[in-house]
């Protein structure tokens, strides 16, 4: 139920790896993507592989032999295997060692002049892995946050979570008195209530607002135990 904000690197693109670790709060980023359509692509001519275009990516991850670029419609392909003889391909080759392109053919758009192989693009998703994961620190609030029942959500690619259970706080919250629960009205000594799905009795007056601690200042009672008090 709340939203923390995160400043990312200007040139992140869009996020489609990356965990938490709730422990120390690092945020852990391992690809980016974007949509062919929102890039400037450069079109080149090349004696090995003919016209391909390309557009630059200095973060992407460089391997001669292992493909680290996906795509919603190329096929992926290693530098060193990407031939002539492929029609659809899409690469990460390394310039030099700060200029990384992604690179790709599709003999269907040889004649396109690099504007209009952008258009065709639009639409077209590429997600490639980082040289190096970004770690963000988020901030206290955030971290202590963590604790508890947490929703993860990612609209693509793969999403990692990792937790340790805090054992003192598991166990005090096992022995000690709920004090999680929160009244949304004043409510009067003897009276009935709900928090969630669970039935309290107060045994004194509750102001709006204020913890509910279960053996403190209310006792949970089952509904057949409610009714059999109210009908006495």
């Amino acid at each position: 139920g709340q939203t923390y904000p995160i400043t990312f690197p200007a040139e992140a693109g869009i996020v489609y790896g990356a965990y938490v670790n709730v422990l120390n709060g690092v945020l852990r980023i391992t690809r980016y993507g974007f949509d062919g359509g929102d890039v400037a692509w450069n079109k080149t001519n090349d004696y090995r592989f003919g016209k391909f275009y390309t557009v630059t990516t200095p973060l992407a991850k460089y391997l001669s032999t292992v493909p680290t670029v996906i795509s919603s419609r190329y096929k992926s392909a290693s530098n060193n295997s990407s031939s002539a003889e492929d029609n659809n391909y899409v690469w990460i080759r390394s310039v030099n060692a700060n200029i990384r392109q992604l690179r790709v053919k599709d003999d269907n758009y040889d004649e396109f002049t690099a504007d209009e192989f952008r258009t065709a693009m639009t639409g077209v998703q590429f997600v490639y892995e980082l040289a190096e994961p970004i770690e963000i620190q988020l901030d206290t609030h955030t971290i202590s946050s963590l604790l508890g029942v947490n929703n993860v959500w990612a609209d693509t690619g793969d999403t990692e979570v990792e937790y340790r259970a805090d054992t003192k706080l598991y166990i005090s919250r096992l022995t000690e008195p709920d004090a999680d629960m929160v009244a949304d009205a004043n409510i009067t000594s003897g009276s009935y209530f709900m928090v969630g799905n669970n039935l309290y009795r107060a045994t004194v007056n509750i102001a709006s607002g204020a913890n509910v601690i279960e053996g403190t200042n209310a006792t949970k009672v089952s509904l057949a135990t409610a009714l059999n008090e109210i009908n006495a």
